[in-house]
């Protein structure tokens, strides 16, 4: 059994974004409530209301709009617009520390008002990891040279990397060669408090005015424990040979296959943690003057890089994990591939997207999204968290 355990605030992003009319805000004492548009709509008690509330949504027919936000739900609520009873219903609680000045607020994902993290999300940071281990351990120079020319427009997508190495890299591979087919993990709610932090883009030269609001589980939260469940029939007929599609055998890797253990799970993540650890602290060797809180970042990447082990690897999941070729990039940093990787950069990186393309490896990822808690506290990495066993 396993758990995860936050060390940093966490985003899951849902599609949906609260507006300045479902939510009250009270600066003096960091708190904000959240209250779903269904539950706005159940306090308007009388037809005067519903007709004052939808004059103002006609006038504002795109909610996702800031600038359509002219009137937030404590202007409603003055306005007699909605009911005093809407104080006492149930809501979220996020803890925020600047004012939102009726910002929009991209809510995380969650289920009955309830965070989770989705089973997909935690098997993608398995497979991340996965590619990193099994690209240092089992690939052959042509076979790294074909990674950095893996096709530009898959270069964003992992799965497609994944399901390319588990294919024994067939250019049009059968999706049913996926290996990761045998492995399940259930969605797990998450228990913790809530808080609302600014995303900030930052480069080794400065500070995007980038000042999304977006919803987090704060650091201290854990999931409820849950299994890495191994299909291990299904695993032992993929090494025979013996899955067939319309009568004929898929052909899978079988080097990636005997990676899917759990202790050589672990230890993949384990692993990539320490790549991940070793690009962004060098990333911020070189960026001390943009980063006012640099050294607090850099001491918590320390302090995690001693709590990261094979048996409770450290992780990180959820928004801004980074792009595919931040993943390649970590593993061409290895002096024992670097060469290679100087030899095809210039064509790997010719058609990147031009805000993420670095000079050098040295550059990878040439950005980084941060949070930011409140002028006073700076800025926060995203989404790292601990893999726990649990009894």
């Amino acid at each position: 059994m396993y758990r995860l355990k936050l060390h940093s605030p966490l985003h899951i992003g849902s599609n949906h974004n609260y507006t300045a009319m479902q939510y009250l805000q009270y600066i003096n004492d960091d708190e904000l409530y959240i209250y779903p548009m269904d539950t706005v709509i159940q306090h308007l008690e009388d037809e005067q209301q519903i007709w004052e509330f939808t004059k103002f949504l006609e006038k504002n027919p795109q909610q996702n709009s800031r600038e359509a936000n002219t009137i937030d739900l404590q202007q409603m609520l003055n306005k007699k617009m909605v009911s005093d009873t809407l104080y006492d219903a149930v809501a979220s609680k996020a803890t925020v520390k600047f004012p939102l000045e009726k910002r929009e607020i991209a809510a995380t994902l969650k289920t009955m008002n309830r965070p989770y993290i989705p089973g997909g999300t935690i098997k993608g940071m398995i497979r991340t990891a996965l590619v990193y281990a099994y690209a240092r351990e089992h690939m052959n120079a042509a076979q790294l040279e074909s990674l950095l020319k893996f096709d530009a427009h898959k270069r964003n997508n992992k799965t497609d990397l994944f399901l390319w190495i588990s294919s024994n890299f067939n250019e049009r591979p059968n999706i049913m060669a996926d290996c990761f087919r045998f492995v399940h993990i259930p969605d797990v709610a998450l228990e913790g408090d809530l808080g609302v932090v600014l995303e900030k883009i930052t480069t080794q030269k400065a500070v995007s005015g980038n000042d999304n609001a977006i919803e987090v589980i704060l650091p201290g939260a854990v999931t409820e424990p849950f299994t890495i469940q191994l299909d291990t029939r299904g695993i032992a007929a993929a090494k025979a040979g013996a899955i067939k599609d319309k009568h004929r055998t898929i052909e899978f890797n079988s080097k990636l296959l005997a990676m899917l253990t759990e202790e050589k799970m672990c230890q993949a993540l384990a692993d990539y943690f320490e790549a991940v650890a070793d690009v962004d602290q060098l990333y911020w060797e070189d960026s001390r003057s943009v980063h006012k809180n640099f050294g607090d970042l850099h001491t918590k990447m320390d302090e995690w890089r001693d709590e990261n082990s094979r048996q409770q690897p450290m992780v990180r999941l959820g928004k801004s994990t980074g792009y595919l070729w931040h993943t390649i990039g970590a593993l061409f940093m290895d002096t024992k591939h670097k060469q290679i990787a100087d030899r095809n950069l210039d064509r790997f990186l010719s058609d990147s997207r031009p805000k993420f393309r670095p000079n050098s490896l040295d550059e990878y990822p040439k950005s980084r999204k941060f949070v930011e808690i409140s002028k006073m506290d700076g800025f926060d990495l995203l989404g790292f968290a601990q893999l726990e066993q649990v009894k």
